[in-house]
């Protein structure tokens, strides 16, 4: 039964990221959800590449399961603070100040 069910999630996540989701930027302007550049963000915030994968891929599939084609950019940070900051991992602070001085 474990194996039919990780079947069904393998094909879940392989058809799930070939999705879409688009960032829709302070300015206007929309960007294709790039894995790795929220993974650069979250390994300069403190994060093992490991770590910071996990979550990028959770944060998609939680924006896929939900409808979501387009997300703003500000919607995003709020999402990975809270997830870090769920984790207890002093790295949410550091990703806020990260974040507020690239996008500011």
């Amino acid at each position: 039964m474990a194996m039919t069910l990780g079947s069904n999630f393998d094909t879940i996540r392989v058809v799930s990221w070939s999705l879409m989701i688009e960032v829709l930027k302070r300015n206007g302007s929309t960007q294709n959800w790039d894995k790795h550049k929220m993974i650069s963000s979250m390994t300069k915030a403190g994060l093992s590449e490991i770590e910071a994968g996990l979550i990028a891929s959770l944060i998609k599939e939680n924006f896929l399961t939900s409808g979501k084609q387009t997300v703003k950019s500000s919607e995003l940070r709020k999402t990975i603070v809270g997830i870090l900051k769920a984790v207890g991992s002093r790295a949410a602070d550091v990703y806020k100040y990260f974040s507020k001085d690239a996008s500011g």
